[in-house]
C-alpha cells in the first residue's frame, strides 16, 4: 500500500531525474489535482492510502509531466494576476512577465486620464488573459481582444464567461477584420517572437507554434503590426509590445519610422507612443 507521502517522495525523484527544477510543487500539485484535495489537506495527511483507483489516474498525470508537458496544460489552469485562467494546448500559457502588459496600461490610463474614448485592443489574445484582466480592472474600459485562432478564441470565450467580463472577442488576423475601427487609445499585442534557432525549453513542445514563433529573427509579426498599428491608434495613443530583450533594440528603431516614439521600457515590454501619421 502506497501513502500520500511515498507517492510525492517518488514522483518528485522521477521528475528531479528528467530535470524538472519544480519537482516538488508538480508533484503537490497533481496529487492535489487527482485527488481534488489542497495542497494544505496533503500536506497534513502525508500517512493516508491511496487506493489503486487513485493510483492509476495519478501515475498517468505523472507520466505526462515526465514527458514534459507542462503543468498548467495537465492541471488545465494557470494564474495570471493573481486569477485562475482556463488554459488547453490550444492556447500559449501566460507567463508571468505577461503581467507586466497589464501593469503598464492600468498606469497610462491612470496618468493620462483618458476620459471619452478610453478603448483598448488585445491582439493575439489567446487565453484571453490579457483582455479579460483589463476589463476586470477597469471596467470603464472598452477591451476588445483577437486572435487568428479560432480554437484559441473558444477558450477566450470560456474564461471571458468565466469571470463575467466585458470583452469582445473577434478572430482576426492582426487587423484584418472589418470590425476593428479606429481610434484605439491602446493596443497591446503579445505576439509570436521567438526566433526558431533559439534555444527553448522542452515544454514549449507542446504549445501551438503559431503562437510562439515567427521569422524575421522573431520579429516578422511585431514589425507587421507596427506598420499598421499607426492606421487603428489615434495620435498620442499606446503600442505596449512584449518581445525577448535583445530585440528591444531593433525595434524601437523600426518603430521610430512609423511615428513612434519610446514611452516606456522594460525587461521584456516596450511601451511606444504614436506621435506622427505616417503612412
Amino acid at each position: 500500500m502506497i501513502v500520500v507521502s511515498e507517492w510525492l517522495k517518488n514522483a518528485g525523484d522521477s521528475l528531479r531525474g528528467v530535470g524538472i527544477d519544480s519537482a516538488r510543487l508538480d508533484a503537490e500539485l497533481i496529487l492535489s489535482f487527482a485527488l481534488e484535495k489542497s495542497r494544505e489537506w496533503i500536506a497534513a495527511h502525508g500517512d493516508s492510502p491511496l487506493s489503486d483507483k487513485q493510483i492509476e489516474p495519478l501515475n498517468l498525470l505523472l507520466t505526462h509531466r515526465i514527458n514534459r508537458e507542462p503543468i498548467s496544460y495537465i492541471l488545465k489552469k494557470k494564474e495570471f494576476y493573481g486569477r485562475e485562467f482556463t488554459v488547453t494546448p490550444d492556447v500559449l500559457i501566460p507567463r508571468p512577465e505577461t503581467e507586466q502588459i497589464v501593469e503598464i496600461i492600468k498606469e497610462i490610463f491612470l496618468e493620462q486620464i483618458f476620459s471619452k474614448r478610453c478603448s483598448i485592443l488585445d491582439i493575439g489574445t489567446g487565453s484571453g488573459a490579457i483582455a479579460v484582466t483589463l476589463a476586470l480592472e477597469m471596467p470603464n474600459v472598452k477591451v476588445v481582444g483577437t486572435d487568428i485562432s479560432e480554437s484559441a478564441l473558444a477558450v477566450a470565450e470560456k474564461n471571458r464567461e468565466r469571470f463575467g467580463a466585458n470583452v469582445k472577442f473577434l478572430q482576426s488576423d492582426l487587423f484584418e477584420n472589418p470590425e476593428i475601427t479606429a481610434d484605439f487609445d491602446v493596443i497591446a499585442a503579445n505576439l509570436p517572437y521567438v526566433d526558431r534557432n533559439w534555444q527553448v525549453s522542452p515544454e514549449t513542445a507542446f504549445e501551438p507554434e503559431i503562437a510562439l514563433f515567427a521569422d524575421d529573427e522573431g520579429l516578422k509579426l511585431i514589425k507587421k503590426l507596427i506598420r499598421q498599428a499607426p492606421n487603428y491608434l489615434r495620435t498620442g495613443g499606446f503600442l505596449v509590445l512584449e518581445m525577448n530583450p535583445r530585440q528591444i533594440e531593433p525595434v524601437k528603431i523600426f518603430a521610430k519610422e512609423y511615428g513612434f516614439e519610446v514611452y516606456d521600457e522594460k525587461f521584456f515590454i516596450l511601451t511606444l507612443r504614436l506621435q506622427n501619421m505616417v503612412k
